[in-house]
């Protein structure tokens, strides 16, 4: 048995719109754990309905032309 997917997508990809990919939904049929980013972002879904049962944001795309990144310690921590 498969542990879990983790599907990695370029950063500014529309997730929400990959959620409904056939793609996924294979994976959901593979696996109950199951996690989507493009580094910025973090899902997990939950298997049985395809759906976000989490979700964090480390930072804004917006951030990252900066010289710093700040991410806020408390959504790293849920990330982890």
């Amino acid at each position: 048995m498969v542990p879990g997917y983790v599907e990695v997508k370029a950063i500014g990809t529309n997730i929400d719109k990959k959620l409904k990919s056939d793609q996924l939904k294979k994976y959901h049929m593979l696996s109950d754990n199951m996690l989507v980013t493009d580094y910025l972002q973090w899902i997990w879904l939950n298997s049985k309905t395809g759906k976000a049962k989490a979700r964090e944001r480390l930072i804004e795309e917006s951030n990252l032309e900066g010289k710093t990144l700040r991410i806020n310690p408390a959504k790293a921590a849920a990330v982890e």
